[in-house]
């Protein structure tokens, strides 16, 4: 009697229950929004105190068009920069491993770019954009003088979920423009 019971409520008490959607309720407008306002926390400076080098970091997402720049100075004479243009709409997937969040593409429609004393170069297409939110390779390296600015695992928790969030939401995009 008791078990048949245990299932009855069991029963009528998962019932109730509904699962949730594989998004949440933020729309495509709010969750640009929020990277808007949200990513240029991620901006942050690498430098290099035994040759001066330093690498400045900035990520902006503006009309869809999402940038990535790494501004690199070895003194004076020696700048250069990197910028990579992806139009958000095409943002297929992301992935996050320790100080990177990976936004894959559909298609090869991240733009590189190479700039040097002023003059744009295009470079090459990928299919995907890192943003950096360490420079990996000097953290590692404990033996050289290094200075880092970047921001904590608790922001980059929140970034990863919305950019997460808006490729579930451009591939929802991608397949009411097909009907």
């Amino acid at each position: 009697m008791k078990t048949t019971l245990l299932i009855i409520f069991l029963f009528i008490g998962l019932g109730n229950l509904n699962a949730q959607d594989a998004s949440n309720d933020a729309t495509w407008e709010e969750t640009i929004s929020f990277i808007e306002k949200f990513l240029p926390n991620f901006d942050h400076v690498c430098m290099d105190l035994s040759d001066g080098s330093r690498t400045n970091y900035k990520y902006s997402l503006e009309n869809n068009i999402l940038i990535a720049q790494w501004d690199n100075s070895y003194g004076e004479d020696d700048e250069y920069t990197y910028r990579r243009i992806a139009s958000i709409l095409e943002l297929s997937s992301v992935s996050l491993s320790d100080d990177l969040i990976t936004l894959n593409f559909s298609g090869n429609v991240v733009k590189l770019f190479y700039e040097e004393r002023g003059d744009m170069i295009y470079w090459k297409s990928e299919n995907r954009l890192v943003i950096n939110l360490l420079d990996v390779q000097n953290y590692e390296d404990e033996s050289q003088n290094k200075f880092f600015s970047a921001p904590n695992s608790i922001n980059t928790q929140r970034l990863y979920k919305a950019f997460k969030h808006l490729a579930y939401l451009a591939k929802e995009k991608r397949k009411q423009s097909k009907f």
